[in-house]
């Protein structure tokens, strides 16, 4: 009898080992991958990317802070009045042409109560700040006031680039900071900023250095109240019309309170 060697049944000639093209491709992947990372660090060192943010979302509604105669006052010289807060920061903003020469020095005086004002905006909000001023003047007072409270530095925030310049204003539109308008309050002592949408805005009476104003503290009764309801508009457009009867003389408060009462 002939003597024949049987091969197992599911065994195929000069096959390679099994695992041999998997672990090729496996190295491949390997190696392609970390190219592509060397790739992408080397350009994020020599081209990096500015820091960019989404809009706003989740369940706590967005207020959006406005700087300048809200939260502070700033002038150029450190002379003090009567009854007028002395500065607590002086700033020294390079001018936009780089010239060392043209610097400029600023005094800020911070609005009473403002951190105790900022701790508590803090927990009710998502906070953000928008400002018509420019980012190398703005952001040393951001990071002093709210470090001053105790607070995480606001992770939005607008300057006057992302402000729309019409006739001579200087508008924020809410829609950058968040799509769903039914959630976000502008705080802002000038009415123009909220042009777009003025049924967001909560104003504020503008704040030059007085020492006994309190208008922060006030706003906080109506900060709770907006920071519960489904659609703050509702009830800042009530705000707004009870303002338009005073200012124009249709109405005086008591009378427009109870003709929102009898409704």
């Amino acid at each position: 009898m002939r003597n024949r060697s049987r091969r197992p049944r599911n065994a195929r000639p000069n096959s390679p080992p099994h695992n041999v093209s998997s672990t090729r491709s496996t190295r491949s992947k390997a190696t392609k991958s970390i190219c592509e990372r060397l790739t992408e660090f080397g350009s994020f060192l020599l081209f990096p990317k500015p820091l960019t943010f989404g809009t706003s979302s989740g369940r706590r509604k967005t207020l959006v802070l406005d700087l300048d105669e809200t939260l502070v006052h700033t002038s150029l010289t450190l002379e003090s009045e009567p009854g007028i807060l002395p500065p607590e920061l002086r700033l020294d903003v390079e001018t936009s042409n780089g010239s060392r020469g043209n610097n400029r020095i600023f005094y800020v005086r911070l609005r009473p109560h403002l951190s105790d004002f900022l701790k508590e905006c803090m927990q009710l909000f998502e906070v953000v700040v928008f400002t018509a001023s420019e980012k190398s003047y703005a952001d040393p007072i951001v990071a002093n006031i709210f470090s001053d409270a105790g607070c995480e530095i606001p992770r939005q925030c607008y300057y006057r680039p992302s402000c729309d310049p019409v006739m001579g204003m200087h508008i924020k539109d809410l829609t950058k900071v968040r799509n769903d308008l039914s959630k976000v309050i502008l705080l802002d002592n000038s009415v123009s900023a909220a042009a777009y949408q003025p049924t967001n805005l909560m104003t504020i009476e503008s704040w030059y250095g007085a020492a006994d104003d309190t208008e922060l503290l006030d706003t906080l009764e109506l900060l709770r109240i907006l920071s519960t309801v489904s659609d703050v508009r509702n009830v800042l457009n009530l705000r707004l019309n009870k303002i338009d009867k005073i200012s124009t003389g249709t109405g005086n408060v008591s009378s427009t309170i109870e003709e929102d009462e009898s409704k």
